[in-house]
């Protein structure tokens, strides 16, 4: 008789096996299927009562969803007891318009206005749910797609959520990746197509998904990233847009121009595809599009003017973003805050709209070009520093007309980020340094201490223990007054 030991009781082990004992095969197979159909319908169990709870919560809020799914309907017919509040208008010198402040933030596009919203009903439909029209609710074929496509990859690298499934998420479940919000988004999904029409659907998801950069719906995305409103996007403007929807901070073209062009590409190729655009008509407008906003492709690849004037959430129109902001402050400031909520407001300025476009075109340009020559002085320097160093040189501009003391032009920096353009003008404390001198130039000149033609002296200096330098730490002697004026000379 063979023995083996296993943990044997000299090896500080446990149990032997005797290879004279023998369990008969057939026996032992029958015992192990038995076992796993066993778990099996117990596993089965466990769903179907997890299924069970979850149709019953649906179930029990179902009369609440309906009356809610009811007021969006009329929400987006224009028909709610809660009517859309006009915006706050902020006027340059010569009449043209700004800024508009929303007392309340978020899109409202009612029904007959998403008629006309072509573009980008058209890339909507190509990118996210090309069976929008002929599905309940829920694509089969969409989710077996999805499926076979996960499976090759061996990841959830694509969802099957509808249009109708993607609103039923943003109105009523959130974003979380579960089971139970799956399903319960299902079948709020059936129950928004039995009481809302497919323009109804499309009109509210257009209204209510998120765009990037803060922005919720088609109408504050049109504004923020292209200044205009959504029913006068073309086919490019919709596509970039749209290609945000799978995630709006990795294609933002703020973020990285490069996947937002490319997103932007993929939507406009679904386009052709579908028939909607022409090749031809499609690559003029890529060209039109790189064009009319200042796009740089490449190592120097910059989004141009898109998105570049979106300094605040709050405001739809954004053109002068240091000044709005100052205004929108100032309302606080000045006037009851529920005469600002209902809106209405108009406010003028003394801005001019032309020096206005100058000063920010140049701001913009002249730190840009201060931050590549920093790069290019200090290739030895760690390249993460130096790129850090530069990107905190800034600057800011105002243009005042000295007889009259207006504000002509205001520029708050380079980035147009919510805050910054006003604190560094309005409220960010600074020593005075050489601005000092030009009042003390004038009173020179007023009680005729100086006049222009006078000679100072630049020299080394000492008042009680104080030394003033020059930045150079170098003397030039006898100067003329306009030249120690103009090189801020610190000593005279």
């Amino acid at each position: 008789m063979d023995r083996i030991d296993i943990f044997s009781r000299s090896n500080k082990n446990f149990f032997s096996i005797n290879s004279s004992h023998k369990f008969p095969r057939k026996y032992s197979i029958n015992k192990c299927i038995l076992y796993l159909l066993y778990a099996g319908l117990g596993l089965a169990g466990l769903i179907f009562f997890y299924i069970l709870f979850i149709c019953l919560s649906y179930f029990f809020n179902r009369a609440d969803l309906a009356l809610e799914i009811e007021q969006y309907r009329k929400w987006v017919h224009g028909t709610n007891e809660f009517p859309k509040k006009p915006p706050i208008k902020i006027y340059a010198s010569e009449g043209t318009l700004l800024g508009e402040y929303l007392p309340e933030r978020g899109s409202w596009i009612t029904l007959s206005a998403c008629s006309n919203l072509k573009w980008l009903k058209e890339a909507t439909i190509a990118v996210e749910d090309n069976e929008f029209y002929s599905h309940n609710g829920v694509s089969y074929r969409g989710i077996l797609r999805a499926a076979w496509r996960n499976l090759r990859s061996f990841s959830v690298r694509e969802g099957a959520g509808t249009i109708t499934q993607q609103l039923a998420r943003n109105l009523f479940t959130g974003r979380e990746r579960s089971f139970y919000r799956k399903l319960y988004e299902t079948l709020i999904a059936f129950q928004l197509e039995k009481q809302l029409n497919k323009k109804e659907i499309m009109c509210l998801y257009l209204n209510k998904i998120y765009m990037g950069e803060g922005r919720i719906g088609a109408e504050e995305a049109a504004w923020f990233y292209f200044r205009k409103p959504p029913w006068k996007l073309d086919a490019p403007e919709a596509a970039m847009i749209v290609g945000l929807f799978p995630s709006p901070l990795y294609y933002s073209p703020l973020n990285n121009i490069h996947l937002s062009l490319k997103k932007q590409s993929m939507v406009l190729d679904r386009l052709v595809e579908s028939n909607v655009l022409s090749l031809k008509e499609r690559n003029k407008a890529m060209r039109r599009f790189v064009k009319r906003y200042g796009i740089k492709l490449g190592l120097e690849a910059d989004a141009g003017q898109v998105g570049q004037y979106g300094a605040s959430r709050d405001f739809r129109l954004n053109i002068a973003p240091s000044v709005n902001e100052y205004v929108k402050k100032f309302l606080y400031k000045s006037i009851p805050e529920d005469v600002i909520q209902e809106g209405g407001l108009h406010v003028h300025t003394t801005i001019e709209p032309k020096r206005q476009a100058i000063a920010l075109r140049i701001v913009r340009q002249e730190i840009l070009s201060l931050r590549k020559k920093m790069l290019a002085k200090n290739r030895a320097i760690d390249a993460k520093k130096i790129k850090e160093w530069s990107d905190r040189l800034n600057g800011s501009l105002v243009s005042i007309d000295a007889s009259s003391g207006n504000i002509l032009s205001v520029v708050g920096g380079y980035t147009i980020i919510e805050g910054s353009m006003t604190q560094r003008v309005w409220s960010m404390l600074r020593q005075p340094g050489s601005s000092i001198k030009g009042f003390l130039y004038a009173v020179s000149l007023d009680e005729g201490q100086l006049n222009l033609d006078s000679l100072v002296v630049d020299e080394a200096i000492n008042i009680a223990g104080y030394k003033p330098r020059n930045w150079n730490r170098k003397f030039l002697g006898e100067v003329e007054l306009s030249r120690a004026v103009a090189m801020s000379i610190n000593t005279v």
